[in-house]
């Protein structure tokens, strides 16, 4: 009897031994997988990241390119800008020498038209001689 209650014993002694062992082991591995899914839901995260990165990088390519466009585009509306600014130039001279040659024309038609353009050919005529009369007493002083 004492033999069989050593023998009890030794196998509750050993059941004890592989209970706490076994239960150390469910502890790690418990905590193993605790680890594991961390590492998943930090992958998983990553790979948002890795996507994330992605769509600003191809949103950034865009951004790039559409600017690259702009300023070609506004290049190319500066030296229009300069091109028209040198025709609004000409025009404008071209105006100039128009109503140069029209006031011409006006004064040969007062000479040759009517009386009423005589009268007004007469009276600048008259005003530019006394101007020169007055320049030429001023020149006498």
């Amino acid at each position: 009897m004492i033999l069989k209650n050593r023998i009890l014993s030794s196998y509750f002694q050993l059941f004890e031994y592989f209970s706490i062992l076994i239960l150390q082991n469910s502890c790690l591995i418990v905590v193993g997988v605790l680890n594991l899914l961390k590492l998943f839901d930090s992958l998983r995260l990553m790979s948002k990241l890795i996507q994330i990165v992605d769509l600003l990088d191809s949103k950034l390519t865009k951004l790039l390119h559409k600017y690259s466009d702009l300023q070609q585009e506004n290049k190319q509306l500066l030296q229009d800008k300069h091109v028209l600014k040198q025709q609004l130039t000409q025009h404008y001279q071209l105006v100039s020498d128009l109503e140069k040659k029209q006031e011409s024309l006006r004064i040969a038609n007062a000479i040759v038209g009517s009386k009423e353009d005589k009268h007004i050919t007469k009276l600048k005529i008259n005003t530019l001689i006394r101007e020169i009369d007055k320049c030429i007493v001023q020149l006498s002083d």
